[in-house]
């Protein structure tokens, strides 16, 4: 006789979803972009993980464009997979955001880099000014010379960042944290690869197009994006000479150890050709397993071969899920 009510009486569902967050609080990990929204939770005492799509123009570049959509398919995501009453950590999209290096005098709190960053102004080459900018920074437990300290800087649009709080309030869905989907990506490999000895070239495949990311006492030195559109079909030469073009050019700032180590963001297909040919032109390193990315390790995702196997980002995405478990 009751079946159904809620459905009936939306304001039941308010109370059904306040009573949750106050018994339960469940929190879900959601990477989001144009294609699709992808949660990983927990569920007992394993994790589960969900992907789907979303409807075509629904984001732009990682905005929303229809705020009042994306809310209700959200919402509607949730209530299907039991989720009602969940907080969100949101990864911002890879197109999103930029990241720095910087370097200070020692001393001084870590939340003060920010309005010392915002009072400085220094050119960051970023897309936006830092006064349009949301920044985060966070220094760095690293040898730095003498008298000065190192910290990350993350940056990304106020515009955007506002947007999609405004479509989690409209879907009722608290907000508990957000970063970046490369941060929490490199926060993984960090930790997969902390034993590896001199310096490691990220490739990350997204988009159709390849960023280079050299990684120095585990931390991204440079972030370049390719020139080359290079696929499976052509010779890996193409990218390698791009790639040797960049160091040499940046040595003049930083020299770069090698041999180096590898690890390829990418399709299956592509990381295997490339693992073959750096293994045999170069006798270098590839530290991830070529075809099944390890770096979900023991997460006991349902579904985590579907999601690791399929698509030029999904070995990306899988090492930022990794990366944001421990915040479940």
């Amino acid at each position: 006789m009751l079946e159904g009510l809620s459905e009936r009486v939306p304001v039941l569902q308010q109370y059904a979803a306040w009573a949750q967050r106050w018994l339960f609080t469940r929190r879900v990990v959601l990477a989001v972009d144009d294609l699709g929204l992808t949660l990983l939770w927990k569920n007992g005492s394993t994790l589960s993980l969900r992907q789907e799509a979303l409807p075509p123009g629904i984001c732009i570049d990682g905005l929303p464009i229809h705020h009042e959509a994306l809310s209700e398919f959200l919402a509607d995501l949730l209530v299907e997979i039991g989720l009602l009453g969940a907080e969100i950590y949101l990864l911002l999209p890879l197109e999103s955001c930029c990241w720095r290096l910087l370097s200070w005098s020692k001393g001084g709190a870590e939340d003060d880099r920010g309005s010392m960053l915002r009072q400085i102004d220094p050119p960051l080459n970023w897309p936006l000014s830092i006064q349009e900018s949301y920044v985060a920074v966070a220094d760095m437990d690293v040898c730095s010379s003498e008298g000065t300290a190192t910290s990350i800087v993350v940056g990304t649009s106020r515009r955007l960042v506002q947007a999609w709080i405004d479509v989690l309030d409209a879907a009722d869905v608290p907000l508990h944290g957000m970063e970046w989907l490369l941060t929490a990506a490199w926060r993984q490999l960090s930790e997969l690869t902390m034993q590896c000895q001199g310096d490691i070239i990220w490739l990350v495949h997204a988009q159709s197009y390849w960023r280079m990311i050299l990684l120095k006492d585990g931390l991204p030195e440079l972030d370049h994006r390719l020139l080359t559109t290079w696929t499976i079909e052509d010779p890996v030469e193409l990218l390698l000479d791009e790639i040797d073009s960049c160091l040499l050019a940046w040595s003049d700032h930083s020299s770069v150890s090698r041999p180096l180590g590898w690890w390829i963001s990418s399709g299956p297909a592509e990381q295997s050709r490339l693992q073959h040919e750096i293994q045999v032109l170069r006798d270098e390193l590839c530290l991830m397993q070529p075809i099944i990315d390890s770096s979900l390790g023991d997460l006991l995702l349902d579904d985590a071969g579907d999601l690791i196997c399929k698509g030029e980002t999904a070995s990306l995405l899988s090492l930022a899920m990794a990366g944001s478990r421990g915040l479940l």
